[in-house]
């Protein structure tokens, strides 16, 4: 982890402390207010947004860490949509499908960008297709289908799962 992610909040309190410690009165309510919000936005977005980013670059150990520090119940929706899609894809990488599943349909139902809509409805036509639920696998590489991508990788996935359902 790059050093300026340990002590960006202490340059937070350092910030504010100067701020506060100016003469003027109205600025250190203006400043205490924005210090108070950046710090309650900085504990709790962005263990989700740096547990995703570990799962981009393959560290899933480390976003497995990250992500425990997250609670889905304090989150917006977007980071919601990232909180699941980043726990699915940790299942699916542990082996453990039915967790997998649940995490990446609830994914679906917040606003994630859309590779990572791709990768998720992909992820779920396969999980679906190993358990014999060939409707849902369907369904999911339908939708998936549906969803532009430049990716050739998840392009090429999609096409060898539609030759193992015959679609």
């Amino acid at each position: 982890m790059p050093i300026f992610h340990k002590i960006r909040p202490f340059l937070i309190l350092a910030i504010t402390l100067t701020i506060l410690l100016s003469p003027v009165e109205s600025w250190k309510t203006i400043s205490l207010a924005a210090s108070i919000i950046l710090l309650i936005g900085h504990l709790l977005f962005y263990n989700v947004w740096r547990s995703y980013q570990y799962l981009k670059k393959g560290a899933i150990t480390q976003a497995e860490q990250l992500l425990r520090y997250a609670h889905p119940v304090t989150l917006l929706p977007i980071h919601k949509g990232f909180y699941f899609f980043t726990k699915g894809m940790i299942a699916i990488q542990q082996k453990d499908g039915n967790s997998g599943r649940l995490f990446l349909e609830k994914a679906l139902h917040y606003s994630i960008n859309k590779e990572d809509q791709l990768m998720a409805k992909l992820h779920l036509a396969q999980l679906y297709y190993e358990i014999g639920t060939l409707n849902k696998a369907k369904s999911y590489l339908a939708a998936a289908k549906k969803t532009p991508s430049n990716n050739l990788l998840l392009n090429q996935s999609i096409q060898k799962l539609a030759q193992q359902l015959g679609v």
